[in-house]
Formats: C-alpha cells, sequence, structure tokens
C-alpha cells in the first residue's frame, strides 16, 4: 500500500529472477493504492515487483509466491 500526494501515473512492474516483465498494472488518481494479485495468477517462485512513478523508479521489493 502506497499513497500518492498528487495525481501521478504509476506503474507496478511485476518480473522473473531473470528480469522478464510477466505482468503490469497502471494506477493512477491519487491517495492510496494497491495491486492484488491472484493466486493462480502467477506459478509458484520468486518475483520482484518495482513501482514506477512518472517514469521515476520508486522502489523494488522481493515476493515470493507459495
Amino acid at each position: 500500500v502506497y499513497k500518492r500526494q498528487v495525481p501521478f501515473i504509476s506503474v507496478m512492474a511485476i518480473t522473473d529472477m531473470n528480469g522478464t516483465v510477466l505482468k503490469t498494472f497502471t494506477l493512477s488518481g491519487k491517495g492510496y493504492g494497491q495491486v492484488l494479485i491472484g493466486g493462480g495468477s502467477l506459478p509458484s517462485g520468486t518475483y520482484i515487483y518495482t513501482l514506477t512513478v512518472n517514469g521515476e523508479q520508486v522502489d523494488s521489493k522481493r515476493m515470493m509466491l507459495l
């Protein structure tokens, strides 16, 4: 969960450990936002999710799906 103070175009990208982009989610507007990933949308494994706001990478984290 993150909070945008002013309207921006944000993109959350999910990549595999080889750097291949598997899914992208476009988020727009102002305030809090979240991305829900359904259990069947990706196989079990380790992934990286990256938040980009107005073309600038803000943060990346690792996630593990079981």
